[in-house]
């Protein structure tokens, strides 16, 4: 999704910046899922982070997400609010979670 920080868990988290946008077939999307397929994404950064060198295309990139994070979404899909999020996403945010150490 636009705006979600993102991170390569297997370089230390290192954060690689923000996404600014997605594209599905040449076609800009807002948010993409594993079953949508192969996408490209763009990402905004701050610092002098660069594909091939800090990270590469064999590195799992993920959405970098805290205890905060996690407990906001929490209560966004007990109340309803959170409606796009699916089983498999919370599935996901479980292995996020765990390989990130957050408790």
């Amino acid at each position: 999704m636009k705006g979600t920080p993102l991170c390569a868990i297997e370089k230390d988290k290192i954060k690689i910046g923000v996404v600014s946008g997605i594209q599905k077939q040449g076609k800009e999307v807002n948010s993409a899922r594993e079953i949508d397929g192969g996408i490209s994404v763009k990402i905004d950064n701050e610092k002098n982070i660069m594909a091939g060198k800090h990270f590469d295309e064999k590195d799992q990139i993920v959405s970098l997400v805290t205890r905060d994070t996690i407990d906001a979404l929490k209560d966004q899909f007990k109340e309803g609010l959170a409606t796009e999020l699916t089983n498999d996403d919370w599935k996901l945010m479980i292995k996020i979670k765990q390989a990130m150490g957050i408790p």
